[in-house]
């Protein structure tokens, strides 16, 4: 039987791939509140089909884990719901090309709702799941949707490429009284269950700490960098860096942006 993540020891170094460090993010936010839960297809049983959520039902229960039939429209509007009365769902999509069958709750409900009510509901939800290409997979399966969701008024999208970042920003999104995107990047969680070690993994000293739902500035590093790196899809900077090593050594040092989550400031009742 799968056991939920321990915590680690204060001072303990140790390296993390996006999927544990999203997991114990969970893991750890469920633990300090009784009104958050997950729900989503095989989340329960079998643990996410990239292994997202090990562990969690046999720790918090049936009622906090929730296997759903494949039907994201309909766990995607009751999750809204069931943030409206005060609870905190984290809503798992398979994978986010299949979030666009539940389009309608994620664009016009979650966001909007705030304002349609003149301020009365609050919706503290997190949509997460694995976005974007990966290996072997169908057409259907390899969407990249953070362009869709990253235009709309009212949504937070989070697109983390490093563990801490896919902690901290889940951690915080969960936190959040207003709609958050957690969109991780699907080629790297396969790389990491298949037992490569990419360079994207960290120490986890830090890992912990929390992570804005805000723009970061780019660091100072060539323009032709720059663009190349701004176009770059977030999900390939960790193979984005490999490819710049021939500029280190014509003593060229360019650095790579760590992109933060976009949307609009965060908004409270007392907003109004």
């Amino acid at each position: 039987m799968a056991q939920p993540v321990p915590a680690a020891a204060p001072g303990s170094e140790r390296t993390l791939t996006m999927a544990r460090a999203g997991r114990e993010a969970v893991f750890s936010e469920m633990r300090k509140n009784p009104n958050m839960f997950v729900i989503g297809e095989d989340v329960a049983k079998l643990g996410g089909v990239f292994g997202t959520t090990v562990g969690m039902a046999e720790e918090f229960g049936a009622s906090r884990i929730i296997d759903t039939p494949i039907s994201e429209n309909g766990f995607a509007g009751l999750g809204i719901g069931a943030a409206m009365v005060g609870l905190r769902p984290i809503i798992e999509f398979m994978t986010f090309s299949f979030s666009l069958v539940a389009f309608d709750q994620v664009v016009n409900n979650a966001p909007n709702m705030f304002m349609m009510s003149g301020g009365q509901f609050n919706i503290p939800i997190t949509f997460r799941g694995p976005n974007g290409p990966a290996h072997q997979l169908a057409a259907t399966h390899s969407h990249a949707t953070e362009n869709f969701y990253a235009s709309v008024p009212g949504l937070k999208v989070c697109t983390p490429a490093t563990p801490r970042d896919a902690k901290g920003l889940l951690k915080t999104a969960v936190r959040d009284d207003n709609p958050v995107l957690v969109l991780e990047a699907e080629l790297l969680l396969q790389m990491m269950l298949v037992g490569h070690r990419p360079a994207e993994l960290e120490l986890a000293e830090q890992i912990a700490q929390l992570v804005p739902l805000q723009r970061s500035p780019f660091g100072g590093f060539a323009g032709l960098v720059q663009k190349l790196a701004h176009l770059s899809p977030l999900s390939r900077i960790p193979f984005t860096a490999p490819g710049l090593q021939p500029l280190c050594r014509e003593g060229v040092a360019p650095s790579l942006p760590q992109f933060r989550p976009s949307g609009l400031p965060a908004r409270t009742r007392g907003d109004r």
